[in-house]
């Protein structure tokens, strides 16, 4: 017996040489997956030393570096515009996959069920981008499928502590759909 595999699904061609040798572009990505990951061990503000903790024995960080990653999550958890998302109301899924009609998967960072409201939160490293956006507004079509309501849409930039922020609510009134952006 042969097996095949399709090699595009393997395979991934980068055409920017900057991406591979740039090791402040790498650094820089390497970070973000690191706090990616530790923040995905957090549902409160009181988890950041258990996190700190999985990942230093996991090897994926050293003792050294420690306190001045705990210091950036202190600065991500405190920020105003988060005080909802870490707060430990509500129900949190952290990387739960969505899984759509189509297939295909949808996986945000961050879903924080309230009693009046949805909070979809996204971590990212880089600056500010279209796309960005527009993939958490993806993550709120699918769950608006699901029956959510009110869905706050929120982007964190970890490296510069900036919060995007906007708003999707679904509503009926007299038989007539009502979508409010903001």
């Amino acid at each position: 017996k042969i097996q095949s595999h399709n090699w595009e699904n393997r395979i991934s061609i980068k055409s920017n040489s900057e991406d591979i040798w740039d090791d402040e572009v790498n650094e820089a990505v390497d970070r973000g997956k690191l706090l990616h990951e530790i923040l995905s061990f957090i549902e409160t503000k009181n988890d950041i030393d258990t996190a700190l903790q999985n990942v230093l024995q996991s090897g994926l960080i050293d003792s050294n570096e420690t306190k001045k990653i705990k210091l950036q999550l202190e600065d991500i958890l405190n920020l105003a515009a988060l005080q909802n998302c870490f707060s430990g109301n509500g129900k949190v899924r952290r990387e739960t996959e969505i899984l759509l009609p189509n297939g295909k998967r949808l996986r945000p960072d961050r879903v924080i069920e309230n009693l009046d409201e949805t909070i979809i939160l996204d971590y990212k490293t880089g600056k500010p981008n279209a796309k960005y956006r527009k993939q958490l507004d993806n993550y709120a079509d699918a769950l608006k499928e699901m029956g959510y309501k009110k869905i706050q849409k929120k982007i964190i930039y970890t490296e510069t502590l900036e919060v995007e922020s906007w708003w999707k609510i679904i509503c009926w009134f007299a038989d007539v759909l009502i979508v409010l952006c903001h």
